[in-house]
């Protein structure tokens, strides 16, 4: 589902961990609230989503943010946060 969401208008990027018991997080990027409407309802993303219920998941959750900030850290610490 990745590599297809990927190639879906407004699509920004996507962040997967997962533990080593299996609880896995999953964050998609997208430019604007009809984008990811779109993916919702994109039919092959619907069937995995079915399969998923079906197959794989005891349970799961969606929620859809909007991202108003973002700082993010990258060196040494106590070296200045990068602020993006």
């Amino acid at each position: 589902m990745a590599e297809l969401a990927s190639h879906q208008p407004g699509y920004l990027g996507m962040t997967s961990l997962r533990d080593a018991d299996g609880l896995g997080v999953t964050i998609s990027y997208w430019s604007n609230r009809e984008s990811i409407t779109n993916w919702r309802d994109h039919a092959e993303h619907r069937l995995a989503q079915e399969q998923g219920r079906a197959t794989f998941y005891e349970e799961y959750r969606v929620e859809v943010c909007e991202i108003e900030a973002a700082r993010s850290f990258t060196g040494d610490p106590g070296s200045e946060a990068s602020k993006t």
